[in-house]
């Protein structure tokens, strides 16, 4: 099944609203009014499987990952909502118990600073620890392993497991062929991680720059969130070159897909409309649809859509 992805800013809370019962996000700085216990502070990104929710959370006791589903002891599959979930069902943890590097049984596992999960059609999660420069394994049955790059230890070096270095690995997808795609952000490169732990770049010359065509010539500017639209085909937010770009099903051509003539916040057709430091981004899991966070100031803080259904004028539209 495929995954949905709600990006949230680093200082974002969920209050669980006793009215609605539902997640109602909040910055982390602003009172509560009565308290913090109804916040979990600073969840760094919620996304959906057929299983449930999934949390990335990061207290100031340490990096937990929740899993949050209708019936914990007998999930059910059900389809991706397409807003905030209900919060009357039980959040449980599902890995870690703070701050570290320990690997091991998903309840005594250690993380830091979880940036990105990105689940797999077996349930099999992938965990993106970007200021450790590695990716973490959690099985279906409960493993937490570290699957690719070394604990602190920065660089670009494709092969097998710890042989293999990234530069802070931020965002990750899998694929329709199974393998997990990473940003590999100042790396300048988009890196491929097979089910068994070979690492490989697919796409990036390692140079800073905007430059669309074959993967393995083309150029970026910090990549950030990755994503799949519903026809396999891989989005990213190139960040420093205000553009999101899309990487075709082969993973073989890079092109640009919106922003490709200077910062802005213009919306309309693909080929005029204009994104400034896009960051996060999700795809709807049933039609091609990317939606596209940016955060720069609070007066051009962006939430934006882009619409690449058939029939729609221009080939696409932001808006």
């Amino acid at each position: 099944g495929r995954q949905q992805r709600l990006p949230l800013h680093r200082n974002t809370n969920f209050r669980l609203s006793p009215t609605t019962g539902r997640a109602a996000a909040r910055p982390n700085d602003q009172d509560s009014g009565g308290g913090n216990d109804h916040w979990d502070k600073q969840t760094f990104e919620l996304i959906c499987d057929e299983y449930g929710w999934i949390e990335v959370h990061h207290y100031p006791s340490g990096a937990k990952i929740c899993r949050r589903r209708d019936d914990i002891e007998n999930p059910v599959p059900t389809p991706a909502p397409t807003t905030l979930p209900p919060v009357a069902f039980p959040i449980s943890p599902y890995a870690g118990r703070g701050d570290g590097v320990k690997d091991g049984d998903a309840d005594v596992a250690e993380f830091t600073s979880p940036n990105d999960i990105a689940i797999a059609r077996d349930g099999t999660a992938y965990v993106m620890e970007s200021s450790l420069f590695r990716i973490r394994r959690i099985t279906p049955n409960g493993q937490v392993s570290t699957i690719a790059g070394h604990t602190m230890e920065a660089g670009l070096q494709d092969g097998w497991g710890s042989q293999a270095l990234f530069c802070t690995p931020t965002s990750g997808v899998v694929g329709s062929d199974n393998h997990l795609y990473v940003t590999d952000t100042y790396n300048q490169r988009i890196r491929k991680i097979s089910p068994d732990g070979f690492v490989t770049s697919v796409a990036g010359t390692g140079e800073e720059g905007a430059k669309d065509g074959p993967a393995m010539e083309a150029t970026m500017n910090c990549p950030a969130h990755i994503a799949a639209l519903p026809d396999g085909r891989l989005v990213f937010a190139d960040m420093d070159a205000n553009t999101v770009r899309i990487l075709d099903k082969d993973y073989s051509i890079i092109e640009t897909l919106a922003g490709a003539h200077g910062s802005g916040l213009e919306d309309g057709p693909l080929s005029s409309a204009a994104f400034i430091r896009p960051h996060c981004l999700a795809c709807d899991p049933q039609v091609p649809l990317v939606y596209v966070a940016s955060f720069v100031s609070s007066a051009d803080s962006r939430i934006r859509k882009i619409d690449l259904r058939s029939g729609v004028e221009g080939g696409g539209q932001v808006s």
